[in-house]
């Protein structure tokens, strides 16, 4: 259980971030990921193993549960604060049915869903041919 609590954590608030708010960006996700893991696992384990105990500076132990409202509360707030800082932010019309309050989520126009997707795909030099043929 803690180490479900250890990685669900950030992954829940990055989750969260990409489905609610229109500033969040990639580049910040992914540290966001990173730092909120390394936080939480400290978290775990300067909690859970008493050989660790040093890591903790508090008197007051937490209970198993708490990494994960702790680090999704941490993450969520690193990830927005991050958004700001690195990355680019995306139009509306890229994240139109992706991001709550854009559009229906999950139903966008067939123009706008193959703008990622390309007709064709381009394989090392032109001298190569397509395995795919």
């Amino acid at each position: 259980r803690d180490r479900v609590n250890t990685f669900g954590g950030p992954l829940l608030a990055i989750y969260l971030l990409g489905t609610l708010t229109r500033r969040t960006t990639a580049a910040a996700a992914v540290w966001t990921l990173v730092i909120g893991t390394l936080f939480t696992v400290w978290l775990t384990a300067a909690n859970s193993f008493p050989g660790l105990g040093w890591l903790w500076p508090f008197d007051q132990q937490l209970n198993g549960i708490w990494p994960l409202p702790i680090g999704v509360t941490f993450s969520l707030v690193l990830g927005y604060s991050l958004s700001f800082l690195i990355g680019k932010q995306r139009t509306r019309s890229e994240l139109r049915g992706l991001v709550v309050g854009i559009g229906e989520l999950g139903n966008r126009d067939p123009e706008e869903a193959s703008i990622a997707i390309p007709e064709t795909f381009e394989f090392g030099s032109a001298d190569e041919e397509d395995p795919a043929q």
